[in-house]
């Protein structure tokens, strides 16, 4: 699902990081370069996959 935008290496480990409002948030970090980000996500309308909101760089 995700790969980094830093060594181009994937799927990176995940971490839960909460949920508000419906809105899903991982931390992901490469498991090659140790690159972090936070990414927000949600259910999509009819129920059957996850739509990316954003994906934004810790480092």
């Amino acid at each position: 699902m995700f790969r980094c935008t830093r060594c181009h290496f994937g799927p990176p480990d995940t971490s839960w990081a909460g949920q508000k409002n419906g809105e899903h948030r991982r931390v992901l970090i490469c498991r090659a370069c140790g690159a972090r980000a936070v990414a927000t996500f949600r259910v999509s309308d009819d129920n059957l996959r996850w739509e990316i909101l954003s994906v934004e760089d810790m480092d």
